[in-house]
């Protein structure tokens, strides 16, 4: 009865060491096919990986380059243009106005001139403009004819012959001692009359009329003599260059 018991406790225990020991084997086999797929999956991707890991490092690399050629273009730019500043401006054409001619035949006589220059001027016209036509040594108007006529007088025979006694307008009782169209010449002339004791002035003779100018384009090294324009016109009044309006 003994040796039968310990014989089936024998039988039972193998059966379990037997089992024990398929399962350990089987884990085992599972567990190394499954680091083998795994070492096998890495394999195959390292190539893809480590070309996309170069690729993207080039990327970055250009990008970084194109960042560096295009801070160092920027500033070969600025250091060209600043170079080229003063002969840029000096060329840099801009309007130009001269003015002003009394009549039209005039101002097409100076753009013949200018054009000779090579220079393209436009003629334009100027309307109710206050035209200065000459300049009065004026003694001031008196409050009345008779006090004009005593200072009428006193001018003659003070030995002032080119004399003028106004009856109307704004100049009523005043006297002339003379009409300029020279201010210098006309300051002369009050200056004598000052001398002599008399109160005298100058004073411009304004009208309101059309007058002509010219527009046209000049860079800073193309310049305009108006001084020779004057005499090759034969002006008696000067010449003003300024900037165009607007």
């Amino acid at each position: 009865m003994k040796w039968l018991i310990l014989l089936i406790i024998a039988n039972i225990g193998v059966f379990m060491w037997g089992t024990m020991t398929q399962n350990t084997i089987s884990s085992e086999g599972l567990l190394g096919l499954s680091d083998m797929d795994t070492i096998q999956l890495v394999e195959e991707k390292r190539p893809r990986l480590i070309a996309e890991a170069k690729k993207k490092n080039k990327l970055y690399a250009t990008n970084d380059l194109a960042d560096v050629s295009h801070q160092r273009g920027l500033a070969k730019g600025k250091a060209v243009n600043k170079e080229l500043a003063p002969e840029l401006a000096e060329n840099f054409a801009s309007c130009q106005r001269i003015e002003y001619f009394k009549n039209e035949s005039i101002a097409k006589r100076a753009k013949k001139i200018l054009f000779l220059q090579t220079i393209a001027a436009t003629i334009r016209k100027a309307e109710n403009m206050e035209q200065i036509l000459g300049y009065y040594a004026l003694i001031p108007p008196s409050k009345n004819l008779r006090r004009a006529k005593v200072k009428f007088d006193r001018l003659e025979k003070a030995g002032f012959n080119d004399l003028w006694l106004f009856r109307t307008g704004n100049l009523k009782y005043g006297i002339s001692l003379g009409f300029f169209n020279s201010k210098n010449k006309t300051k002369k002339m009050v200056d004598k009359a000052i001398e002599g004791g008399f109160d005298a002035e100058i004073k411009p003779k304004v009208e309101k009329t059309t007058l002509y100018y010219l527009t046209f384009n000049q860079s800073k090294k193309d310049q305009v003599d108006l001084t020779l324009l004057e005499k090759t016109l034969e002006l008696n009044t000067k010449l003003h260059k300024n900037p165009c309006d607007g």
